[in-house]
């Protein structure tokens, strides 16, 4: 696997009330502006994000709603 620049940030995707376990195929909501992100990320090649189960359904722009635990995804398509 290659370097990562330090410039480089990695996506979080917040899932509501949804686990995910490894080699499952799984479809995940996303809503536009992330769907967006995604699609200009993939365009250089395949996009790894990460995605965190928030606690709440409410809103996941503080860190404190994400579960510490969470998995290491490749997007496959949008």
């Amino acid at each position: 696997m290659g370097k990562m620049n330090k410039k480089e940030k990695l996506l979080v995707l917040a899932m509501d009330e949804m686990v995910m376990f490894p080699e499952v195929r799984t479809k995940i909501k996303i809503d536009k502006t992330m769907g967006s992100k995604l699609e200009s990320l993939g365009k250089s090649g395949p996009v790894f994000t990460l995605a965190l189960t928030t606690k709440e359904t409410s809103s996941p722009e503080n860190e404190s709603n994400f579960y510490n635990v969470g998995n290491l995804v490749k997007m496959e398509s949008l």
